[in-house]
């Protein structure tokens, strides 16, 4: 009996990379993980998909390249990737539109997601930045909460359900191991899923490297991230460095962890969320009986500060009047916040509802975000 159950471990162990399933297969429902250029969007590639099944900047937009530029911050080597637009730049410079990829991805894959390359081709420089893999195949964004704040991981309890995290659900990376805060055992916790190091000091970097070489229009630097990218719009809104820096933040299907909801520094600042109402790896809605400020994703096992409880105290650092109100919105989402018109493309803080899962909302969303970034399609 102990040998087939050791063999059936083996067995699905193996199935988790792409190793050994192979590449580019179709999605099957069977498999914990998958291996196709789908599961970008989808968020539900195996660890080791862009290491085994590779992820090139695909095509260029006609007229614009893709160049991958590495710099060193903090005595790390970073990655990321920029096209330079192809029409003439304004008098002002070139805004700046950021896009962060979600856990274990990159920013070339996040690239074919967000639309982003296709509507600045001639308007924006557009960088998709790539995680810092912190010596493992799992490339990740360290920013609200999701490193935790130390070995108890939260400063309002614990981020997740220690008993529901699964075995490859979470990672204690080296710096975080560095710091005390976990070890690859899963002691204290389990309660973290991304790297230790600083990464706004890397998007700093990034913002500097390209500075030396073009003209930037300071008033429109702006992001965009999904899922655990997501999380890290958070922390460029909160952190002193970057708070400022950013006019516009949008978080795609990524909530601050339990007991990291900072909300912004920057008064000024818009802000936008896109959340799926069957989203159960960062479920939005308050679902926590002893604290509704809470919710908590039953996929994974995580805590994160509920929609309105985050949506609430970055209306109340920016002194917003009244109540959040239903705004028009493109086909398919369902926006509530404050805004100066009635609309969604008004926004000043706003979340949109989309009827799906993680990371799955409609291409309404993207065209939205960059209507409110304020940048001219292509």
């Amino acid at each position: 009996m102990m040998l087939a159950v050791s063999v059936g471990v083996a067995a699905l162990t193996a199935r988790n990379t792409c190793a050994a399933i192979g590449c580019g297969h179709s999605y099957d429902r069977s498999l914990p993980c998958q291996c196709n250029s789908a599961c970008v969007s989808h968020y539900d590639c195996c660890s080791d998909y862009s290491k085994t099944c590779g992820s090139g900047p695909g095509p260029s937009p006609s007229g614009g390249g893709v160049q991958r530029k590495q710099i060193t911050v903090d005595g790390l080597s970073r990655t990321y990737n920029i096209q330079m637009p192809t029409g003439k730049m304004p008098s002002s410079g070139w805004p700046v539109a950021f896009g962060f990829h979600g856990w274990c991805s990159n920013g070339n894959d996040q690239a074919k997601y967000d639309y982003m390359r296709s509507l600045g081709k001639s308007t924006a420089i557009v960088i998709h930045p790539d995680g810092e893999s912190d010596g493992t195949d799992c490339p990740s964004w360290n920013g609200a909460g999701s490193a935790g704040a130390n070995a108890a991981g939260g400063l309002d309890g614990p981020i997740c359900n220690n008993d529901k995290v699964s075995g490859n659900g979470w990672k204690c990376y080296p710096s975080c191991e560095k710091k005390g805060f976990c070890t690859t055992r899963g002691s204290p916790n389990k309660c973290r899923w991304s790297h230790c190091n600083d990464d706004v000091a890397f998007v700093l970097a990034i913002l500097d490297d390209v500075k030396k070489t073009t003209t930037v229009d300071s008033t429109k630097v702006v992001a965009s991230g999904s899922s655990n990218g997501g999380l890290f719009m958070y922390e460029l809104a909160s952190d002193a460095r970057s708070a400022r820096i950013f006019s516009v933040l949008s978080a795609d299907s990524g909530l601050p962890q339990n007991g990291f909801n900072r909300g912004t520094l920057n008064t000024q600042m818009k802000f936008i969320e896109f959340a799926g109402t069957t989203d159960n790896y960062v479920y939005p809605y308050p679902n926590v009986a002893s604290d509704p400020t809470k919710s908590y994703g039953s996929a994974y096992g995580w805590y994160y500060s509920a929609w309105d409880n985050t949506t609430n105290l970055w209306a109340r650092q920016m002194g917003l009047k009244g109540d959040r109100k239903s705004l028009s919105a493109p086909s398919g989402l369902d926006c509530r916040g404050w805004s100066t018109d009635g609309s969604a493309s008004g926004t000043q803080v706003t979340t949109c509802f989309f009827n799906g899962g993680h990371c799955r909302g409609p291409q309404s969303q993207w065209t939205l975000t960059w209507e409110l970034f304020g940048i001219e399609s292509s």
